[in-house]
């Protein structure tokens, strides 16, 4: 789920119980110790619809 600046311009947080951290890292990511079924918000600053779906397309598809 890792986004690099030049695919990604925009700045994108990973929030899991009021812990934000930066989704471009994956050892952020994997410091937040998500697990499949638990909720996470997914901020994309500034907002940058095609960047929020591709990236909720990521994370639903990893539910499965």
């Amino acid at each position: 789920m890792r986004f690099r600046e030049k695919k990604c311009g925009s700045d994108v947080w990973l929030i899991k119980d009021g812990r934000k951290i930066n989704a471009k890292s994956l050892v952020s990511i994997m410091s937040l110790g998500v697990r499949s079924g638990e909720q996470v918000t997914l901020e994309v600053e500034p907002t940058d619809p095609e960047t929020l779906d591709r990236l909720a397309a990521l994370l639903e598809s990893m539910r499965e």
